[in-house]
């Protein structure tokens, strides 16, 4: 786990190291950026009010901004996100 800073916001970067695989997310106070290991049909079923974005790949921190949002869930859309936006993009569009 990380802080990371990206045009004076701050966010937490977590890896989570599996015996075959590692997965990463980025988080802050108003929602998850983070690959297809999780489901956006469960969070919305369970966490409606998550404002989660799915991109597709995540090898590293850098890979997370730069790759295309997926999916995301309808909190996150609310907020203006959508499919074809980098996880940057998204991750700010997360504090409107």
């Amino acid at each position: 786990m990380k802080t990371m800073q990206l045009h004076g916001e701050y966010f937490i970067a977590v890896t989570i190291r599996l015996p075959h695989n590692e997965i990463r997310l980025i988080t802050c106070t108003h929602g998850i950026l983070c690959t297809a290991q999780f489901s956006v049909s469960f969070t919305q079923e369970h966490r409606s009010q998550c404002v989660m974005a799915i991109v597709e790949q995540g090898d590293s921190f850098e890979e997370l901004l730069e790759s295309q949002i997926i999916s995301c869930t309808a909190a996150a859309a609310a907020k203006g996100i959508t499919v074809g936006m980098s996880g940057e993009e998204a991750l700010f569009g997360m504090f409107s």
